[in-house]
């Protein structure tokens, strides 16, 4: 749960308030579902009013984090980010940089470059990985599907042995 969000000082005032359940509903609800569809990124405006780039780091259906950066206000009012959060009654804060569309547009092409690289480096990661021992892999199942119902037909595959063979 603490790496489920960002908590940049320009969004504490919002995540620390009584708002606090609209950046759970925007981040968690709206935007995790989604993520498999938003392969590119792409540059959003939060509740708050704060403009952010969001790339998720994916590798074939499964996402396996997710890169923000910002925030920032627009410079102009001529521009608009690619999704635009209903706005809550929250103040914008102070200090914000102001960022012009072709600036925003820069820092998310190089998010994606980054994202591309972090995913690169994973998978340089999973290729030189020993092999498991299948106490090893129970813990790795365990640890990547946490939230999911348990199945021992899921594990027994994983495993590679019979169902009877994984509830043993």
């Amino acid at each position: 749960p603490i790496r489920s969000w960002h908590n940049s000082k320009f969004c504490r005032p919002a995540k620390s308030g009584p708002l606090n359940h609209l950046c759970v509903a925007y981040e968690i609800q709206q935007l995790r579902p989604r993520l498999l569809s938003l392969k590119n990124g792409r540059i959003q405006c939060c509740h708050a009013g704060l403009i952010e780039w969001m790339v998720p780091i994916i590798d074939g259906d499964k996402v396996l984090a997710v890169l923000f950066a910002g925030q920032a206000i627009p410079s102009a009012n001529s521009w608009q980010a690619d999704f635009v959060a209903p706005r809550s009654s929250l103040k914008k804060p102070k200090g914000l940089p102001k960022v012009s569309k072709s600036q925003a547009d820069y820092y998310l092409e190089s998010l994606r470059h980054v994202a591309a690289r972090v995913l690169l480096w994973i998978r340089e990661l999973e290729r030189n990985r020993p092999p498991q021992t299948r106490a090893a892999k129970i813990l790795d199942y365990i640890e990547k599907h946490h939230h999911e119902t348990p199945s021992l037909s899921r594990l027994s595959k994983t495993l590679g042995i019979s169902p009877s063979r994984a509830a043993h």
